[in-house]
């Protein structure tokens, strides 16, 4: 077989060759391929976990199994922000809260926020 790689790979197998990590252009090409065929065959290994898996909903589907859309979402929107609360200290949410507030020109806004820093506050 002969190949035409082209300047730059030219260049790059010369390099390998110079470095003497491979003795020939041969093993640098068979390389290259097993890593070629290694990369398609994960590609194909994940294709057909996908297509199991959306089988498998699909099946749930047909039975009548599965979950209400808006009421997952909102429990993981819940749960993100739970972990965002978790690295924010108490401190700083106050903080925020307490900029808020100053700079409310709207009075019901004002009196929203100062009782929900206030129960803020009072809870951390």
């Amino acid at each position: 077989m002969n190949v035409n790689l082209g300047p730059v790979f030219d260049k790059f197998v010369a390099g390998m060759l110079d470095s003497g990590l491979y003795q020939s252009q041969s093993e640098i090409l068979r390389e290259g391929l097993r890593l070629l065929k290694e990369r398609e065959d994960l590609k194909k290994l994940r294709l057909a976990e996908l297509r199991e898996q959306v089988a498998r909903g699909a099946e749930q589907a047909d039975r009548g199994d599965f979950v209400d859309g808006p009421l997952t979402f909102r429990k993981i929107r819940e749960k993100s922000t739970q972990r965002k609360r978790a690295r924010v200290p108490a401190t700083q949410r106050g903080a925020k809260l307490f900029h808020a507030l100053t700079r409310a020109s709207d009075p019901q806004e004002r009196n929203r926020l100062a009782k929900k820093l206030d129960d803020r506050l009072m809870r951390d």
